[in-house]
């Protein structure tokens, strides 16, 4: 093995793609909403990247299932932060909490941090393999389906050009027997 390829290698292990998924609030927070339940979402911040989910409208116990990809550097990242925001249409969001969720170094384990269910960790080479494969086979129904929908617009079009052909057909035929039936009457 020659030097490059163990750079290589060692890059490979040092950034890993990280997986955070927000599962459901599990603790009762205060009610940020006069009239209504509140509006909630999650937001995610790992180094200089953020996410969020969807709004939950009108929901205090609102259940996501997300799942967020975030590029890692092990020995840089230690933890991701979690705030827990209320939505609202006419003013700016109102925080509600913020959590610190120490980086799990392991494969993707689910826990509850104080108010939520998540589950977080790295996704090993064997699931990004089965990733990849899964998005061949995607790619691969894909290009069949357009093959079959080639297939039947090619059909469709022999198709209308047969029904045109034997219309012309029908048509010429029934020119040639009105012209036998006019010769004939004439004799």
């Amino acid at each position: 093995m020659n030097k490059n390829n163990c750079i290589k290698i060692t890059l490979y292990i040092i950034y890993m793609s990280y997986c955070i998924s927000i599962l459901k609030l599990i603790t009762n927070i205060k009610n940020c909403d006069w009239l209504t339940k509140n509006d909630l979402y999650v937001e995610i911040e790992l180094g200089e990247e953020k996410r969020r989910t969807m709004v939950k409208w009108n929901n205090n116990e609102p259940v996501w299932n997300e799942s967020f990809l975030f590029n890692i550097d092990v020995k840089k990242h230690l933890s991701f932060y979690l705030t827990i925001k209320d939505e609202d249409k006419y003013s700016k969001s109102e925080k509600i909490i913020t959590e610190q969720v120490k980086i799990n170094n392991g494969s993707i384990l689910t826990i509850d941090t104080d108010f939520l269910s998540i589950s977080h960790g790295i996704m090993h080479y064997e699931e990004n393999k089965k990733y990849k494969i899964l998005e061949q086979d995607n790619k691969t129904i894909v290009k069949y389906n357009n093959n079959l929908i080639d297939d039947l617009n090619t059909s469709k079009n022999k198709l209308h050009k047969t029904i045109k052909e034997k219309d012309i057909l029908k048509n010429h035929l029934f020119t040639m027997k009105k012209s036998i039936v006019k010769v004939l009457s004439e004799n």
